[in-house]
């Protein structure tokens, strides 16, 4: 993995031979916009304590099984999980954007938030979320693009 800092983007890459947690970013957001060129096999953690992934934690999964599935994986102490029919990556730029907030974890297209929506699904005993994780397990390098918080 290596990454990239601009004026107001931060590139990252991962692959399948690294850890699943690549990159944590702390936050007190409930949005996270970015663009990832990749074909298939994508993971974003929602996670409690940064760089904690497997407790207290969400795992987003976005193309999985060849690019036919997506789904949230809701860790432990009360694991359960949500699976979608999708069909998202190209193998070229994707912009994506994934909210939570009071339970609600949405994911969808584009680069407006709640446009586009792919799938959303509602934990009746949600966790804080406080920091997240990017990995990836495509056969290729898996480039992200993410834009720079002002402040």
């Amino acid at each position: 993995m290596c990454c990239a800092l601009t004026d107001n983007m931060y590139t990252i890459y991962t692959n399948s031979t690294n850890a699943f947690d690549h990159f944590v970013l702390t936050t007190d957001q409930k949005a996270f916009l970015f663009t990832v060129n990749a074909c298939r096999d994508v993971y974003l953690f929602l996670t409690h304590l940064p760089g904690v992934t497997d407790f207290e934690a969400y795992r987003i999964t976005l193309g999985v099984d060849e690019n036919t599935r997506s789904s949230i994986y809701k860790t432990l102490p009360n694991e359960t999980t949500f699976d979608a029919s999708t069909n998202i990556f190209t193998c070229s730029p994707k912009s994506l954007w994934v909210t939570w907030a009071d339970g609600t974890i949405s994911v969808g297209e584009g680069s407006d938030v709640n446009q586009g929506q792919l799938f959303t699904w509602t934990d009746t005993q949600p966790y804080s979320v406080n920091a997240l994780a990017m990995a990836s397990r495509d056969v290729n390098t898996v480039t992200w693009t993410l834009r720079r918080e002002s402040g």
